[in-house]
């Protein structure tokens, strides 16, 4: 089924036509995907594996490589150094998953994020005062995981899947979706709720989607802050 151009979110009639893309492993590919979809810049992400060489990783089996998400975002408004923060931020990077494709990486895709991630490891050890675990691989190719893995939060809500498949009844459309990407951002918690004020003309919702949004948002915010108190309280024990 095609997709009217005014049946779009406004977000995705703005998005910009040339995007620059990074890649980074950070743990479970879906909330990867959420953590960074959440960020001013980003125009969409896209859930997956890179690191390895097997050939055709999915989620059952993923061979050797890690679970990874691609972020294209807007090069004028978003530095693949305000990437690298975001990624710092999102995890301790002294703990070793316990499993390979849990781990995580910088992917960089070209010298200029090579040396960015490099300097961005060794500014996180000289101020941290620890050792990172992670690995940095370059030229990692990337392969997305299969659709019903993308915007996998925003999936698990039958209402909200249905606003947005009211205006992008195309599969991919929906995939490649900023507003969808935005918005699974918030149902994980990625997002501050207080900042769907300013957003929710440009997600096109309508408001009874909007009003369930802020409930994912604001009750996965509160677990996000319960689960950092029990990791700070752990660190000091």
């Amino acid at each position: 089924m095609s997709v009217s151009s005014l049946s779009r979110p406004p977000m995705d009639r703005a998005a910009p036509a040339e995007t620059t893309e990074a890649v980074f492993a950070l743990g479970c590919l879906w909330g990867a995907d959420a953590w960074f979809g959440g960020v001013d810049g980003v125009v969409r992400t896209r859930a997956g594996f890179a690191g390895g060489t097997a050939p055709g990783p999915t989620h059952t089996d993923p061979g050797d490589h890690l679970e990874a998400v691609r972020v294209e975002y807007d090069a004028d408004r978003l530095s693949y150094t305000g990437l690298l923060d975001r990624f710092w931020a999102g995890h301790d990077p002294t703990q070793t998953a316990s499993r390979r494709r849990y781990r995580h990486a910088l992917m960089p895709q070209t010298r200029t994020q090579a040396e960015r991630a490099r300097h961005s490891r060794e500014k996180w050890r000289a101020n941290s005062g620890a050792e990172a675990t992670i690995q940095i691989v370059d030229d990692a190719t990337f392969v997305p995981a299969a659709p019903h893995h993308q915007n996998y939060k925003l999936r698990d809500d039958d209402r909200l899947m249905a606003a947005f498949q009211s205006l992008l009844p195309d599969e991919e459309a929906l995939i490649r979706s900023p507003a969808a990407t935005l918005t699974n951002s918030y149902v994980d918690g990625a997002r501050p709720p207080e900042r769907l004020d300013d957003d929710r003309e440009r997600l096109g919702l309508p408001p009874d989607a909007l009003a369930r949004l802020r409930t994912h948002a604001g009750r996965q915010q509160g677990w996000r802050a319960f689960v950092r108190g029990e990791a700070r309280q752990e660190r000091a024990s």
